[in-house]
């Protein structure tokens, strides 16, 4: 499954696969399929995301 994750409030850190990064209010973030991810919260705040996932099938 594919994956963009929107930070809309908080901060946190981002990993996707080897890589990690800072992400802040309005930062977006793409995830391949089969890659391995995490987000933690690494602020004083909530960290709200918004997430938006595709799937689709062959037939």
């Amino acid at each position: 499954m594919e994956e963009i994750y929107f930070v809309t409030s908080g901060t946190g850190v981002m990993k996707v696969d080897d890589e990690e990064q800072q992400v802040n209010p309005g930062d977006a973030t793409w995830i391949p399929v089969g890659s391995a991810h995490s987000l933690v919260n690494n602020g004083t705040e909530p960290l709200v995301i918004l997430v938006v996932a595709s799937s689709w099938e062959n037939k």
